[in-house]
């Protein structure tokens, strides 16, 4: 499995995690929020990912 590794959780970071994910990778994100694993776990709106 494909690995990406992603600098930042703000709109883009989640943005790119969440794209890549949907294509089979595997997103690893580092970030310093408190809801950052909750927030990656959430559907995006439209439920496309």
């Amino acid at each position: 499995m494909a690995v990406v590794t992603i600098g930042g959780a703000g709109l883009i970071g989640v943005s790119w995690a969440r794209l890549f994910g949907a294509a089979g990778w595997k997103a690893r994100v580092s970030d310093p929020r408190p809801d950052l694993e909750p927030l990656g776990r959430q559907k995006p709106p439209g439920g496309t990912a």
